[in-house]
């Protein structure tokens, strides 16, 4: 998906069966208890595994309701950037269904499954590994808790750069149930729906559905494809009981979008791009990539080296589609498709040993299928077009026990994941002049062992001192059978068996991870804290590896940062103003890194280590209740990244090239201010709010040589909504819009320099 505009504008319509009133009782979870000279709600959070109130946390936490995600208009996951600094979410390059997700600078390489992501995605407890089927998972949602820097003792699962959790409603005890309706623009449209009932004064069960329609915005010029549009539905179900000492939650759920595929454009032409002509190589934009169009145009013979002037003839007709039509116009010649669906199953157990004592455990099963064809280039011309499929299963188990004192808090535990799947990609590149179709075609096996405890000691008055650690030890294992229409393309001295097209490939990765962090609060309202944290992410396999030099199947190692930390919390004025900041600085080793490279005569995606980076920066969270009507807030992130020595064998011929000073893959700046208004009117309240979100340039591909052609410029966005809630009725209808002032968004890019061109999406 370009993902320019997700909504314009559009009108919600909520109703509660009259039985009871429970549409509105999302905000009492995170915002549960209420001091009497409170001017703010004690929001409670589980990001340390135990009920706290996120004031009284020594960590970069940021959390909302589902009272706060619905007032700032927040419906897919991607909208969590807009709320949140130094976080950015973004679609994958050859999938708007997939979430590449940014927290300080640290995101995943590629979106395949022998690749982990820094940041990991937890849904009631349970770590979903491959961030797909998230669009719909924000309704009726109990809060959103958003944890910043290395997170490695308690969340595990390569969690270097932050974690983002998501907490599902629980069922009520009250019989009860909500509707809602939402009409906008690109003729979108959705109905959704709550239904809880409770089974017992101790057991209930809460249902969820939601379907969701909107029509492309894409004008595809040339074919009768239909990208970048919606529609798909969303099924939940949750049950939650206590049985004495005994508590059991159950969540299930499953998704079935069909996207219709992510459009491209062509950004620009490779000014230093070289090609072959009967003048000798040649410099010409867009290179290799011309040379295919003259041929695919009849501009040059099927066979021979085609004249200098077709060339540049070719080249010239080429880059008469960078910026062609209407920003929102495609002239893509390969199928564009993008289909998912999976499901998962969340199992939590706790059990009171003692008043002191509890058992807790957490067991989780997530699978997927998706099927998505890409059109890289957006033009008419075969240049380079995939398709990929993905089937994957994933299991965990996690137990912990966890215990209390006046003086200490501990949790100690351990962990086990396994996933299995199969990842499939077909792809053409420079089709007239290659002829040739290649297919990376893996199974993926991925294992996850993991011991940890931590402890919190309230050594003196307002001091507190927390000392964590983990130790994982992780398998990777893959049976690469890479090939194309002529052959294996696998090295012959790697197959398993002569002759047949199979090579495994088995590593193993262990490292620590630890967190220690001392906080003292010289008042009930102030906290001032600092802390040191370790996270390792474990080591990739390069699947789509081929061809005869060995280097290529390599392994990349794994990961690790060391942060630094310095924070400050506080709740000023009587409480009327919130002020929350921290300041990180992030030593970074074998950094993870995609390059796009010609093989031979073919391109493949594969993961390198970059050898060291410094990453430092700073975020502030504010919120003044101005009056009992009025509440202002904002948000600001500042990042400063770059690498102290990169280099690897993408240059040509596989020559060695210097890339220390890459641009980084996350915007600089970033900054909220939004106010909201709740005023009570006679049978209900009127309700407004407002943002305006900026974010800095971001290069969405930072291995391009030209770095112009991919990267989005620094943007300005308004979101807007207003709301009426009518007592009476126990009904809600809101308008509201987001990108307002119609900003035109990147959100991917793809560099295809080593044959002439790029592009994003």
């Amino acid at each position: 998906m370009k993902g320019r505009i997700l909504l314009a504008g559009a009108a919600v319509i909520a109703l509660a069966i009259p039985v009871t009133a429970v549409a509105q009782d999302v905000p009492s979870a995170a915002a549960a208890t209420k001091r009497a000279d409170s001017g703010f709600d004690d929001i409670i959070v589980t990001a340390r595994r135990v009920e706290e109130n996120v004031q009284s946390i020594p960590l970069a936490v940021s959390a909302l309701s589902g009272a706060a995600l619905q007032s700032q208009s927040v419906r897919d996951i991607k909208d969590l950037s807009s709320t949140v600094p130094n976080l950015n979410i973004s679609n994958g390059n050859a999938d708007q269904q997939a979430a590449t997700i940014t927290i300080r600078g640290q995101n995943q390489a590629n979106l395949l499954l022998t690749i982990d992501s820094p940041v990991g995605v937890y849904v009631d407890g349970v770590n979903n590994p491959r961030a797909y089927g998230l669009r719909n998972g924000l309704v009726d949602i109990q809060r959103v808790e958003i944890l910043r820097g290395p997170q490695g003792t308690l969340y595990g699962r390569n969690t270097t750069g932050g974690a983002v959790s998501l907490i599902t409603q629980d069922p009520k005890d009250e019989f009860g149930g909500s509707a809602q309706l939402t009409f906008g623009n690109y003729e979108t449209w959705g109905i959704g729906g709550v239904l809880n009932i409770p089974l017992s004064p101790d057991m209930g069960v809460r249902f969820v559905a939601q379907k969701t329609i909107h029509q492309p915005y894409i004008d595809t010029r040339l074919s009768s494809e239909r990208p970048n549009r919606e529609d798909g539905y969303y099924f939940r179900g949750k049950f939650k009981g206590e049985f004495g000492a005994l508590t059991v939650s159950l969540t299930g759920d499953y998704y079935n979008n069909d996207a219709g595929g992510q459009s491209s454009r062509v950004t620009g032409l490779f000014p230093g791009a070289v090609a072959t002509s009967d003048e000798g190589s040649v410099v010409v934009p867009g290179g290799r990539a011309a040379w295919s169009i003259a041929r695919e145009l009849g501009l040059a013979p099927a066979t021979g080296a085609p004249t200098g002037a077709a060339l540049r003839a070719a080249s010239a007709i080429f880059a008469s589609y960078i910026g062609r039509g209407d920003f929102f116009d495609s002239y893509q010649s390969f199928p564009l498709y993008s289909k998912n669906k999976g499901g998962s199953v969340a199992l939590n157990l706790e059990y009171a040993l003692s008043d002191a004592v509890k058992l807790r455990s957490i067991t989780g099963y997530r699978g997927l299928s998706r099927f998505t064809g890409t059109d890289y280039d957006g033009t008419p011309f075969d240049l380079h077009g995939s398709t990929l499929d993905t089937r994957d299963d994933f299991y965990s188990q996690e137990l912990q026990l966890l215990g209390g004192s006046d003086t200490i808090d501990w949790v100690v535990g351990g962990y086990y994941s396994i996933e299995k799947g199969t990842e499939t990609t077909v792809s053409k590149s420079l089709f007239p002049v290659l002829a040739t179709v290649g297919t990376t075609d893996a199974d993926v096996k991925n294992r996850s062992f993991a011991f940890f405890g931590q402890a919190n000691w309230h050594f003196a008055p307002g001091f507190n001192l927390t000392v964590g650690g983990r130790w994982t030890k992780e398998y990777k294992d893959i049976v690469n059978r890479n090939r194309n229409n002529l052959g294996c393309t696998v090295l012959a001295s790697l197959l398993d068996t002569p002759g047949v097209c199979a090579a495994t490939f088995k590593n193993s990765f262990s490292d620590p991870s630890w967190i220690v962090s001392i906080d003292y609060s010289p008042t009930q309202d102030v906290m001032v804290y600092g802390k040191v944290s370790r996270g390792f992410r474990g080591g990739a396999q390069n699947y789509r590896a081929f061809g005869a030099n060995p280097v290529v199947y390599q392994a990349v190692a794994p990961e690790t940062v060391t942060e630094y930390e310095i924070g400050l919390k506080s709740e000023l004025f009587d409480r009327r103003l919130r002020l929350n900041a921290a300041f990180f600085y992030d030593k970074y080793v074998d950094v993870q890194r995609s390059v796009l490279q010609l093989i031979g005569a073919s391109l493949t995606t594969l993961i390198t280590n970059a050898a060291k980076a410094d990453l430092k920066g700073f975020e502030a969270e504010a919120t003044l209740r101005a009056n009992d009507y009025i509440t202002i807030d904002g948000a600001v992130g500042y990042l400063d990244a770059g690498y102290k020595s990169f280099s690897d064998n993408s240059g040509p011929g596989g020559t060695v090239r210097d890339r220390t000073n890459e641009p980084w893959p996350a915007p600089k700046w970033n900054y909220r201010i939004g106010a909201r208004l709740s005023y009570p009117i006679s049978g209900g309240t009127l309700t407004a709010r407002a943002d305006y979100v900026w974010q800095d340039d971001l290069n969405l591909s930072p291995a391009a040589a030209v770095p112009a052609d991919v990267t989005q410029k620094a943007y300005g966005m308004i979101n807007a909504r207003v709301g009426l809630a009518l007592d009476d009725y126990g009904a809600e209808i809101s308008l509201f819009g987001r990108n307002l002032t119609n900003k035109k968004v990147y959100t991917s890019a793809v560099s295809f320099e080593s044959v002439g061109f790029n592009t994003m999406q």
